[in-house]
């Protein structure tokens, strides 16, 4: 079997294959939390923090359709799968709230390979503290969500013990988010052909 090239055939509908949505499956050299399910594709996000890496490369305002983590995951992370993984992968219309209590804005709608969870989409995926909590280099550690902070000098993230930039109560945290230029935890997510 082509190194990088997981068991799954083009052939086989995931329900043959047992996959279920919170899955682990092994895609590239990597193992990925299913999502969501739809239509003989799924939603993967690295079961890890697969790296640490600014949000943007310089402190200023910024949206994840211009920041530097984008045009990486984009370009030289999407690069690193092997042709027959990549190729799995699926282009992916990607739409940014603005953040729902500050107003700061989130950009342009990006159709993107490789993306970060938004606020909305990791307290619907990771329901709970526990859920989002990851450990990297053997402790638990935050990670980049795309959505913008207080400000768009900041970005939305998931703190070492699971919570995110907005609480039930409504408050903003600045426990939840970092300055752009901060080096956070990477989960990338994508969509792939079953």
């Amino acid at each position: 079997m082509e190194q990088g090239v997981d068991t799954m055939t083009k052939k086989s509908s995931y329900n043959e294959l047992h996959i279920t949505v919170g899955s682990v499956i092994k895609f590239g050299e990597d193992d990925w939390r299913v999502l969501d399910l739809k239509n003989d594709k799924a939603l993967l996000i690295s079961e890890e923090i697969l790296e640490t890496r600014q949000y943007h490369k310089e402190f200023t305002d910024i949206t994840w359709e211009h920041c530097s983590l984008r045009k990486y995951l984009n370009g030289k992370f999407l690069q690193s799968f092997a042709s027959a993984d990549r190729n799995r992968i699926i282009e992916t219309r990607i739409k940014t709230s603005n953040n729902p209590l500050l107003g700061a804005l989130g950009g342009k709608d990006t159709k993107d390979f490789i993306f970060l969870l938004s606020l909305d989409e990791v307290k619907r995926f990771f329901p709970t503290d526990d859920d989002r909590t990851v450990i990297y280099c053997g402790s638990a550690h935050w990670w980049w969500l795309r959505s913008p902070g207080q400000s768009n000098a900041r970005a939305a993230r998931v703190n070492n013990l699971g919570g995110v930039g907005i609480y039930a109560n409504g408050a903003i945290s600045r426990a939840g988010e970092r300055i752009v230029n901060n080096d956070g935890g990477i989960r990338p997510a994508l969509w792939i052909k079953l």
